[in-house]
């Protein structure tokens, strides 16, 4: 079922499949699928960590994951995308052990830099990344014609 959201005044289609995906869009924040029209601009992102300038990572995780999605809309907003989060469609989020475990910094940045927003959104656990970073953000974004 299409719903209306951020990423529909940016002319894209947010769709959630009946049944299980309507239940879990709100309770995770996410879309079934999005649908980009061709004449949008896209932006690719990788590789966003919670370091500061200093390349220094917090102590707290959640105050990691914070400054990780902070480094995000930085970098979207320095290349244009309007509104920064709002304009994301697609996340990947990696996270050295459990999800669960970032669960309460997740929480925090979700409702600070996503608001209404649901990209479609996959966690994945690994080993290790680069570093002593526990989380890295991959995410796509679009800006309408």
């Amino acid at each position: 079922m299409e719903y209306q959201g951020p990423l529909t005044k940016l002319g894209l289609k947010c769709i959630n499949a009946p049944g299980l995906g309507e239940k879990l869009s709100p309770l995770y924040g996410i879309s079934s699928v999005i649908v980009i029209p061709p004449n949008a601009t896209l932006f690719e992102t990788c590789g966003h960590t919670g370091c500061n300038l200093d390349i220094e990572y917090p102590e707290s995780l959640e105050d990691e994951v914070l400054q990780a999605f902070q480094n995000v809309e930085n970098a979207l907003l320095a290349a244009g995308v309007p509104g920064g989060w709002q304009g994301v469609y697609k996340m990947t989020t990696y996270h050295v052990g459990s999800i669960d475990e970032a669960g309460e910094g997740l929480e925090a940045a979700m409702a600070k830099y996503l608001k209404d927003n649901r990209p479609a959104w996959c966690g994945v656990s690994v080993v290790g990344l680069s570093g002593p970073a526990r989380i890295e953000i991959t995410v796509s974004a679009a800006k309408g014609a």
